[in-house]
Parts: structure tokens; C-alpha cells; sequence
């Protein structure tokens, strides 16, 4: 894994309509790439803010893939067990899409089962019809990344990053 790249929210908002203009399979990636580097800053916001944090990132440090950045963040109640439980579904679609040696879409009834699972596909608040849960899958797994971004945003600026002080 690389060392992740710095992602803000402007970038997410930047890239919402390459997720609409991409194919199923690229949509997917893209977004859960994304996902998985806003984890890596959202962790670094409440470390050390020095050089000597890098390595736990790449190579084989505990943060380096996208399952350890969840499992640390929820470890640390950095997040609740809604989000953790929502990025591991991010990962396992994104994954699916990502290494399928096959077509596949979001039609397929693995890629259904997860989706179902998001905790976008049971809010109606989701459903700008009003009429119940969503059912597009796409707009399931973009509002699951969209909710995640809007959450880790909104924690960062209510916990701003101070340097510890020293005795």
C-alpha cells in the first residue's frame, strides 16, 4: 500500500461528478479510494502532527491497508460502530469491484447482499422521494461514502489538532 495522499472535503466535492460520469466499476473504486485515504487523515488529525508518524502508514505499518485504519479508528472510538461497520462494507464492495477478474456489477446479488447493508439503504432520510429506503446502488454506496466524509469532516472540526504540551 502507499503512503495515502492528503484528501480534503473540497476534493470529494470535486470528484462527486467523475463518481456520476464513471462506469459502475470505476464509480466503485474511485469512491472507496477515496474513502480509504480520508480514513488515513481523519487518523493523523488526532496524532502527533511530526515526521515520525509517516511510517505507520506504508510499507508494514499498523495503518497501512484500509482494514487497519478501520479497526484502529473504532480500537481508538474514533468512530461508532455504524461507521465501522459502513466502511467495511465500503472496502468489501470496493474490493469485489477492484480484483473481480470478471464483469461485474451492481445488479449481482453479492454486491446486493453488502450494499443492503449500508446503513444508506435502510434511511429512508436517504430517498429524496420520500417513499422509503433507497434501492439504486450506486446512490447507496456514493451516500455511504458521502455520510462517512460528511462525519469525519464535521469530527475534525469539532476536535481541532492542538499540540500536546510538554511539563
Amino acid at each position: 500500500m502507499a503512503t495515502p495522499e492528503p484528501v480534503t472535503l473540497n476534493d470529494y466535492q470535486n470528484i462527486v461528478a467523475d463518481y456520476h460520469s464513471e462506469s459502475d466499476r470505476a464509480a466503485i473504486v474511485l469512491a472507496g479510494s477515496f474513502v480509504e485515504h480520508y480514513l488515513a487523515n481523519y487518523l493523523k488529525h488526532f496524532m502527533a502532527q511530526d515526521e515520525s508518524t509517516k511510517p505507520l502508514f506504508s510499507g508494514f505499518g499498523p495503518f497501512s491497508t484500509f482494514a487497519q485504519r478501520i479497526s484502529a479508528a473504532y480500537a481508538f472510538k474514533l468512530i461508532p460502530s455504524w461507521v465501522r461497520d459502513d466502511l467495511l462494507l465500503i472496502k468489501q464492495i470496493r474490493n469485489h469491484f477492484a480484483h473481480s477478474p470478471r464483469k461485474t456489477s451492481l445488479s449481482d446479488s453479492k454486491v446486493q447482499a453488502m450494499l443492503s447493508d449500508l446503513s444508506t439503504a435502510k434511511d429512508p432520510a436517504f430517498n429524496a422521494r420520500g417513499d422509503g429506503p433507497l434501492t439504486d446502488g450506486r446512490l447507496i454506496y456514493l451516500f455511504a461514502v458521502a455520510r462517512f466524509t460528511v462525519f469525519a469532516h464535521t469530527t475534525m472540526q469539532n476536535h481541532p489538532n492542538t499540540p500536546t504540551s510538554t511539563i
